[in-house]
């Protein structure tokens, strides 16, 4: 929750050096929009169609990270949301967009070996998630990274 809080004063932080900046005046400030885009790329992580969840990625982190590496580290992952989703709350602040939504988590093949320290869950449990989207090329974002991390949380 502190990691949550310090990334977002640094975003906010961010967005108002990047106010000014043409790239991002375009931003649309409906929270529809956002949301549209994160449900989108939590339905691409759910059914396992990491192409298209790659696509939806920052420039900055599919720099970062290849499709067919993107595309591994999520298979890797041992868990995946399956139904259910809801928004909770949509922030926007410029070019960023902060979500949080209570997502239903199904555990995978892999949670034993990954969590072996930990009790795994017997069932699909509701979980709390939060992300961050950036506006770029005239669509939200998201970080690639954020959903490796939460394929593995």
């Amino acid at each position: 929750m502190m990691r949550l809080a310090t990334v977002l004063a640094m975003l906010s932080l961010v967005s108002i050096g990047l106010a000014a900046d043409p790239q991002f005046q375009g931003a649309p400030q409906d929270p529809q929009f956002a949301e549209n885009a994160f449900r989108s790329a939590i339905n691409a992580w759910a059914y396992s169609e990491y192409w298209r969840l790659y696509a939806m990625g920052t420039k900055e982190s599919r720099d970062a990270i290849s499709e067919k590496d993107f595309a591994v580290q999520m298979e890797q992952g041992w868990r995946k949301p399956g139904i259910g989703l809801e928004i909770l709350d949509v922030g926007i602040r410029g070019a960023f967009a902060a979500i949080r939504a209570k997502v239903r988590m199904e555990y995978g093949k892999f949670a034993r070996e990954a969590i072996r320290n930990r009790p795994i869950p017997s069932g699909p449990t509701d979980e709390i998630i939060q992300s961050v989207l950036t506006y770029q090329d005239n669509d939200w974002r998201v970080n690639l990274y954020q959903f490796v991390g939460m394929a593995r949380y």
